[in-house]
């Protein structure tokens, strides 16, 4: 419930042949109306603080934008 809370156009995967369903939703800073600026040799992380063990796959996309100050 805590990611459906920060997250949009959540949508439930139905799998399968006795398969787990999974799920697809977004995130974004836009949204939150915040900036993030990352500089030459940093790194974006995210932090997730929970039991993903059981998942076959995770995958997250970040995009963004070249800034010029």
């Amino acid at each position: 419930m805590e990611l459906k809370n920060i997250t949009y156009d959540m949508e439930i995967q139905t799998a399968a042949n006795q398969a787990q369903d999974g799920l697809t939703s977004r995130f974004t800073l836009t949204q939150l109306e915040q900036v993030v600026r990352i500089g030459a040799g940093e790194d974006l992380q995210v932090v997730i603080q929970d039991d993903l063990t059981s998942l076959d796959s995770f995958t997250a996309i970040a995009e963004g934008s070249e800034v010029v100050d």
